[in-house]
């Protein structure tokens, strides 16, 4: 279990599997494609506003929302799992867990990321 738990908004791309599997870590879960006024189509900027307006960490597969978010300003906003295809959502819940205690030291860091892309190496 991660020290501190996220509140999450899985982007369209993402599955109901991962959904249940952050879940399971005590995450708490909204999928795009069941929040009533999000839904499935829906344009970035409108996720991404409504990520702000209920301080949710968004994940995601689309490497275009990660590169908005990481040009941005602010604070850490998203997760971006880089190879939607290589991992199944077990891999991307372990890599999601295993980010945290990166996301746990932002407090010491001087100008953390806004956003961070989940690769192979938060599998090790």
């Amino acid at each position: 279990m991660p020290s501190f738990l996220l509140d999450t908004l899985l982007d369209e791309d993402t599955s109901e599997e991962l959904a249940q599997r952050l879940r399971e870590q005590g995450h708490d879960v909204e999928r795009v494609v069941d929040v009533e006024e999000l839904g499935d189509g829906v344009d970035d900027s409108d996720v991404h506003h409504y990520a702000e307006k209920h301080n949710r960490v968004i994940i995601t597969h689309d490497e275009g929302f990660f590169n908005r978010c990481i040009n941005s300003e602010g604070t850490f906003r998203l997760l971006w799992i880089t190879d939607q295809q290589a991992f199944d959502p077990y891999e991307k819940a372990e890599m999601v867990k295993n980010a945290l205690e990166l996301i746990e030291e932002y407090d010491i860091m001087e100008s953390p990321p806004r956003a961070i892309a989940l690769t192979a190496q938060f599998l090790e």
